[in-house]
């Protein structure tokens, strides 16, 4: 026999506040990991962007190296290792290494290298590349023993602080970001003898 009144069967509708809490709190951690990943992701390409910057650069440093080095008859380190120096006729230019370029002892990142057309004068310098720091434990300029006409270039490009920094782990934020170039370079125009029959 059916019962008149009111249904024994409870229905709920809505969500209690315990469920609430729950649900919001799990969107909020999900919300925070999709943030997290997305600002990790955009420091990571602004990182990779500076890496695809500075490999550029040192692409043209290597290339403007090579042609004041292959433009020369021969080569020579400068006194005290700042430099090389190339002969190029009866003119003696240098390429050579300047700490704090901008000469301002509390900036950092200023070293370059710097194309001098003549080795007596400091005046009328062309930057090849900068910002440029010596390898420790490496010369900056080295010729070849076994070829004395050929001079090799290792130097970092890029924005380390301190030569001696080793943190080379991340690419975005603090620590290292750049590149270590090494090249070598031999005169093209060394003095040769022609015999014409």
């Amino acid at each position: 026999m059916p019962v008149n009144g009111p249904h024994t069967t409870s229905r709920r509708e809505g969500f209690t506040l315990s469920e609430l809490l729950v649900s919001a709190f799990l969107m909020a951690m999900l919300l925070a990991i999709v943030t997290g990943g997305f600002r990790i992701g955009i420091n990571a390409a602004k990182g990779c962007g500076k890496q695809v910057d500075y490999t550029a650069k040192g692409r043209a440093a290597a290339q403007k190296l090579s042609r004041y080095i292959e433009a020369g008859q021969v080569c020579a380190i400068a006194p005290a290792s700042n430099g090389v120096d190339v002969l190029v006729g009866l003119v003696s230019s240098r390429i050579a290494y300047v700490a704090d370029y901008d000469g301002n002892a509390s900036t950092t990142n200023d070293g370059a290298l710097v194309y001098y057309p003549s080795s007596l004068s400091t005046n009328g310098g062309v930057i090849i590349c900068t910002p440029v720091s010596p390898i420790a434990g490496a010369a900056m300029f080295r010729i070849n023993p076994a070829a004395p006409s050929s001079v090799s270039f290792v130097f970092t490009l890029g924005d380390r602080t301190n030569a001696t920094d080793a943190s080379r782990g991340s690419i975005s934020g603090t620590g290292y970001q750049g590149i270590d170039v090494r090249i070598s370079a031999t005169p093209r125009n060394m003095k040769r003898w022609y015999s014409y029959e």
